[in-house]
């Protein structure tokens, strides 16, 4: 990092929660802002994906309702077609149709079902992964912007500040001493 400006001078009294220096790392603050572009991006996807799965489930509703009404009239159908066979007013083949028909709109409509079932599961699976990716990207933009933050160098501990040998512009490597804080007692 980079001096970018000292707050204190030696011999101030300080807080520890006092700014002595503010360090620039322009890498540390691009990291930081794409951490933020990422996270936003993947809570985009989540509200995206949520709204993309609710229109399937909606929609797979609507056709599993749509077999239970047309199932519904079948059986209805089938009855009414039993009874005017047995009255003698119906073919067989009319009868056979008319069941047949109430057959395979049963079974479309168990099949529909079932699909519902498993969209719904399906739907609950990416849901969930899509909120863990945006926790796993929340936890990397807190840390990239604790380490923004870092660059403001506090006390640490309250006393009077004995040195601080870093003028603006200077280089700071990583681990070096940035000043020197005595608690007086």
């Amino acid at each position: 990092a980079r001096v970018d400006r000292v707050r204190v001078l030696p011999g101030t009294k300080v807080e520890a929660d006092t700014i002595l220096v503010d360090l620039i790392n322009p890498d540390v603050e691009l990291q930081a802002l794409e951490a933020d572009r990422q996270l936003a991006q993947a809570q985009a996807e989540l509200v995206n994906l949520e709204a993309t799965v609710t229109n399937q489930k909606l929609a797979q509703e609507s056709v599993v309702a749509s077999l239970d009404s047309e199932h519904q009239e079948a059986q209805r159908r089938a009855q009414a077609d039993q009874v005017l066979a047995k009255k003698g007013f119906l073919s067989d083949l009319e009868m056979a149709t008319s069941r047949d028909k109430e057959a395979t709109l049963s079974g479309r409509k168990a099949f529909e079902e079932k699909r519902l079932g498993a969209l719904a599961k399906g739907i609950v699976a990416q849901v969930q992964a899509q909120r863990q990716q945006v926790e796993r990207l929340r936890s990397i933009a807190e840390f990239r912007h604790k380490e923004v933050e870092a660059l403001h160098v506090r006390a640490g501990v309250a006393g009077v500040l004995q040195d601080l040998p870093l003028q603006p512009g200077q280089s700071v490597a990583v681990g070096a001493v940035v000043a020197k804080v005595a608690q007086p007692d």
